[in-house]
């Protein structure tokens, strides 16, 4: 077992353009990578786990946000109201 610590680039505004990259050439997360993201790290793995096998992923202090994104943003609305 392999355990790779290290912050995600682009932390204060979280911009999936870094994230993604940063995830698939950096930490090479495949399918049996479990990652475990704290604040805007949770937000990243989320991300990355809409469109990417893996073998599992753990949210630690993740927070709510639509990071600016219109369709988060009707999403965010319709969980609140």
């Amino acid at each position: 077992m392999e355990f790779n610590l290290r912050n995600f680039p682009d932390p204060y505004y979280a911009r999936e353009e870094n994230w993604i990259p940063f995830l698939e050439n950096e930490l090479k997360c495949d399918s049996s990578t479990i990652l475990i993201g704290h604040s805007s790290g949770a937000a990243a793995a989320m991300r990355y786990a809409e469109n990417h096998k893996l073998k599992g992923i753990i949210l630690v202090s993740a927070y709510w946000t639509d990071l600016g994104d219109s369709t988060e943003r009707v999403r965010k609305n319709i969980f609140l109201n």
